[in-house]
């Protein structure tokens, strides 16, 4: 997840990102690629990501027509901003394809999904994180599937409220998160992992009872994540820091360098090695 540091290390990437760049190697003036639903992609130039949508708050589907992008970290280890390598928007079904990628970039990269400029302000922009093993060896004609999670803004109203509930305070859609799910190999959620980061933040954890709140029962923080709720965590303002996950050894996961950027939610996954 090295490309996530850098992007949080560059501050600038997002919404109004010109579309600039092309090929992932930064300096290339040509324009990145635009297709709608996957029709006009020319999947013989390059390797094309793509997969369904899914709603932090219910695992509903995205709706047709926000904007898709993948993004490039690249150009900020010299100051300038990440490109956008290819666009798209999410189907009518509620899928994406973006593509194609040529030159896929060396640190990583990310799949956005947020409101098209212009549109009305629906959702907190919303990244999901692609290591560059799960690409290294794609090349034209092939497919990455890559599930894409968001967050409306209605859903951090909720998890505002319930985080508060148990304790936090602060301004959720200001701040920004990271999230994400840990998961067995199979993958399956996993009930009673922890996610730490040596005292650098608070993590809270879902359950799947909304009545007294999302991240506990009333004001008494869930202490660890639970399968009935997806394996699901949160740390609001996540410093960039190694994250790590542990349930007292039936399962190993690796550890990540990860973190949080100021008005976005950036989601991850713990799978089990």
């Amino acid at each position: 997840m090295r490309a996530l540091l850098l992007l949080l290390l560059a501050g600038c990437w997002g919404r109004n990102i010109p579309y600039e760049g092309g090929s992932g190697e930064g300096g290339d003036d040509t324009a990145p690629v635009v297709t709608t639903c996957g029709e006009d992609v020319d999947r013989s130039a390059g390797f094309t990501v793509e997969g369904p949508t899914s709603s932090a708050a219910d695992g509903s589907l995205a709706a047709e027509g926000l904007c898709v992008q993948a993004v490039d970290p690249g150009p900020a280890l010299t100051g300038g901003e990440p490109t956008v390598i290819a666009s798209s928007q999410v189907c009518a079904d509620g899928s994406y394809v973006v593509g194609p990628i040529d030159t896929a970039p060396t640190v990583g990269m990310f799949v956005m999904i947020d409101d098209c400029d212009g549109a009305k302000d629906t959702l907190m922009k919303s990244a999901t994180g692609i290591a560059p093993e799960q690409y290294a060896d794609l090349g034209p004609g092939d497919t990455l599937t890559i599930e894409a999670i968001f967050a409306t803004r209605e859903w951090v109203s909720v998890e505002q409220a319930d985080l508060e509930r148990v304790g936090w305070s602060g301004d959720l859609a200001a701040s920004g998160y990271m999230a994400g799910i840990v998961e067995d190999a199979t993958p399956a959620p996993v009930s009673g992992a922890t996610v730490g980061c040596s005292g650098c933040a608070t993590v809270f954890y879902e359950d799947a009872s909304a009545d007294d709140g999302i991240y506990g029962a009333d004001t008494s923080a869930n202490a660890s994540t639970l399968a009935e709720a997806g394996g699901l965590f949160m740390i609001p303002g996540a410093p960039i820091f190694t994250y790590t996950c542990e349930d007292g050894g039936t399962h190993t996961w690796g550890s990540k360098l990860l973190g949080s950027l100021p008005e976005y939610a950036v989601y991850t996954r713990f799978t089990a090695q």
